[in-house]
């Protein structure tokens, strides 16, 4: 699922995160109660971001895109998953 896109000075991710409202929320299970928000480089001569040290800096702004991936075992109809405290910096 993409979140949207950022900018980050001089292509440094310092923080990514996000929470889900409810951990254990009615209708809906997710595998391990766990999803994992991924950054990737927009820009096409940008390495992917494994961590901040194998990224490295580079001169200027990076655009970037945060999606959030999780596995769900089961969902009912009408089931609702809501995420809060999204930080891409």
């Amino acid at each position: 699922m993409t979140l949207g896109e950022a900018t980050l000075p001089n292509g440094l991710l310092t923080d990514a995160d996000f929470a889900f409202v409810d951990r254990w929320p009615t209708g809906v299970t997710i595998l391990e109660g766990e999803g994992r928000l991924q950054v990737r480089a927009l820009d096409a001569d940008s390495p992917p971001f494994s961590s901040i040290y194998e990224q490295g800096w580079r001169p200027g702004v990076e655009r970037v895109e945060a999606f959030l991936s999780f596995h769900v075992d089961r969902f009912d109809p009408g089931a609702v998953l809501s995420i809060r405290d999204v930080v891409v910096r």
